[in-house]
């Protein structure tokens, strides 16, 4: 023996860990929520989505999400069609009779008037 303490395997050298600048989280999107109602009840109108960037949100200086938050469509209902509807009726007229029984009457008109159709511009 020479006297030397040593270990074998000899180490020629050693790691540990540590800590650096910290790494940048960029964003993703989440889920899309569901559509949005249509905009009008009858002809051409929109609906609209949106999404959320949390999944994960950027942060430490990484990119923020891609793309709209938003997204719109088109959406079609049926035609705004006429839609009739009858006025109040009028007063009975006077009694047409010289003598005995005779008649009376009254009307009403039926009123036709077209739906405003609602416009929506896609954007």
């Amino acid at each position: 023996s020479s006297g030397i303490n040593a270990e074998w395997p000899l180490r020629p050298g050693e790691t540990k860990t540590c800590s650096g600048p910290v790494c940048p989280t960029h964003g993703n999107w989440g889920e899309w929520s569901g559509w949005s109602s249509c905009s009008v009840d009858c002809g051409k109108g929109v609906k609209s989505r949106e999404r959320v960037c949390d999944n994960p949100e950027a942060s430490d200086g990484g990119d923020p999400c891609a793309g709209s938050a938003m997204e719109f469509d088109e959406c079609i209902k049926p035609d705004c069609d006429e839609e009739g509807k009858f006025t109040e009726w009028s007063d009975w007229t006077e009694c047409h009779s010289e003598c005995g029984a005779g008649t009376q009457s009254r009307a009403r008109e039926c009123v036709a008037k077209k739906k405003k159709v609602p416009t929506a511009t896609l954007r």
